[in-house]
């Protein structure tokens, strides 16, 4: 028989957890150290107490020591993080402005970021010309290490890099866009200091290279290029070729949806519905233009029916082009399309009724060269009509008004009409250009970022803590503007002492020799 064991009663099982619980000992709790005692000789115990007595001594007497050297380290400090957030300013404003590649030296950042600053934020291109012109030389160097200034005809003239190198030498996308905007910069700074052959020179170099041309480099800034090498070059028949290369360039560039006439006589009527881009109106506005001025050309030997032909091909390029700016107008009034479908190309109401008027206004002007001068003031006349009335809300519009009305001047002068000429005369009388409107409208980041970008010029850094703190307490004083404290042929950065000094943190000991020896020629 088996023996049922009796299970103790629960009143004994919650008094006693030992009976299911494992014993723990409590080792956690230490038992309080017992104090130790060391011997020390009355020698040992006097030395210490002399040796702390004269600490707290010493101690007091460098307080005054120690509050200018944390106050000079505070200071110190200060100058570090002022300069760095200035020059880190600086520079992601110029990389948001021109895609500055990662692959240039520290160098050619600073004069890609001088010269981006000073010729877009401080709009000084003649104090930029020469960061462009050490940049563009720097990076030829790596082509040609033997280069010396001194064997250069011309002290503006830069080597181009060869699209050989550019190719053996793995160079980014990036760095190609990057470099030939820097050229095309560099000829636009070139015009403003009067140098315009070497301008034209090096502008001709890079659009007559077809690879470049056609296959590296922006084609929108390639083709802005082409018009400012257009609008230097003296001879009409060139101005037209290069025209018509740089519409070539932008249609190949667009996979073909860009769509001309394809008929000999002539191929750049522009299909209806074909996309446009701004750049594209813009050269085929000055092509027509260039069309028109030369069939004028009185030292120029052309027969009567050569120069009709350039009329008519003149007329029918803004006829082509006025029929797609109206047909994308009531388009997007009638919200079936949107900038979405045009991405190059600006839809905003605004912007289509100037270019619309404008185009109006050039083939007025065409009809009357013609001889139809009836349907050229009934042509210059429904400008008038469209345009008058926005003449105080749209300040683009006035530009185009006034030169409306100074041909309809003419125009009823010639027809014997006095009574229009008064009219149009007293019409002319309501239409302004306002040259302050520019001014005023500046976005509030540019005229911040200008007048940083003159006071680090002029005084460093610290300029910018020490007019603020001179604004906070006196009178707000302008800002200099570039032209007024800095030489535009100097290689350096700023103005006086603090000028020299960091001119020598910013440019190495060979940027120095280079820049006195350009001085010096």
């Amino acid at each position: 028989m088996f023996k049922i064991r009796k299970l103790p009663p629960l009143s004994a099982i919650g008094r006693s957890r030992s009976v299911y619980t494992p014993f723990r000992s409590l080792r956690i709790i230490t038992s309080p150290r017992k104090p130790t005692f060391t011997h020390v000789s009355p020698l040992t115990f006097r030395r210490s107490i002399g040796g702390s007595s004269r600490g707290r001594a010493l101690a007091a007497n460098l307080g005054g020591i120690k509050f200018i050297v944390q106050a000079i380290t505070g200071v110190y400090c200060g100058i570090i993080i002022v300069c760095a957030a200035s020059f880190y300013l600086l520079y992601r404003d110029a990389d948001e402005r021109q895609n500055i590649p990662g692959e240039l030296s520290m160098e050619n950042i600073i004069n890609s970021v001088l010269a981006i600053n000073k010729d877009d934020v401080c709009e000084a291109p003649r104090h930029a010309t020469k960061h462009y012109r050490r940049l563009l030389f720097n990076l030829a160097k790596e082509e040609y290490p033997d280069l010396k200034e001194e064997e250069l005809e011309n002290r503006y003239d830069i080597p181009i890099l060869s699209t050989r190198f550019l190719m053996e030498h793995d160079k980014s996308n990036k760095f190609i866009n990057f470099y030939f905007d820097m050229i095309l910069r560099y000829c636009k700074c070139l015009l403003s200091k009067g140098e315009v052959d070497i301008s034209i020179n090096i502008l001709s170099r890079v659009i007559n290279d077809d690879f470049v041309f056609y296959q590296l480099g922006d084609s929108e800034k390639l083709s802005s290029s082409c018009r400012v090498l257009v609008k230097i070059t003296p001879d009409y028949p060139s101005k037209i070729k290069l025209l018509e290369r740089s519409i070539d360039m932008l249609v190949e560039n667009s996979n073909k949806t860009m769509r001309f006439n394809d008929t000999e006589e002539n191929p750049f009527i522009l299909l209806e519905n074909s996309k446009i881009s701004d750049e594209l109106i813009n050269c085929l506005n000055d092509l027509a233009s260039t069309l028109a001025k030369y069939s004028q050309q009185k030292d120029v030997k052309i027969n009567k029916k050569d120069r009709s032909k350039l009329l008519n091909d003149s007329l029918e390029i803004y006829l082509s082009e006025l029929r797609n700016l109206q047909n994308i107008r009531k388009s997007i009034e009638s919200k079936q399309t949107n900038q979405f479908n045009y991405p190059l190309f600006n839809v905003e109401r605004a912007n289509l009724i100037c270019l619309i008027n404008a185009t109006k206004a050039h083939i007025s002007e065409v009809l009357w060269i013609k001889g139809h001068k009836t349907k050229a003031i009934d042509w210059a006349e429904e400008i008038l009509n469209e345009l008058y009335f926005d003449r105080l809300s749209d300040p683009r519009v006035n530009p185009i008004l006034l030169d409306v009305l100074g041909n309809l001047e003419v125009m009823y002068a010639d027809m014997k009409k006095p009574k229009e000429v008064e009219r149009v005369a007293e019409l002319k009388k309501s239409v302004k250009i306002y040259e302050g409107h520019k001014r005023f409208n500046i976005p509030w980041y540019e005229r911040v970022m200008k007048r940083i970008s003159n006071t680090i010029y002029l005084s460093s850094p610290i300029g910018l803590v020490q007019k603020g703190v001179d604004e906070r307490f006196k009178m707000k004083t302008r800002v200099k503007e570039l032209y007024e404290f800095e030489d535009e042929d100097e290689e350096y950065y700023g103005n006086g002492t603090s000028g020299n000094w960091l001119n020598r943190i910013l440019f190495s000991p060979s940027t120095a020799s280079c820049s006195q020896e350009s001085r010096s020629k």
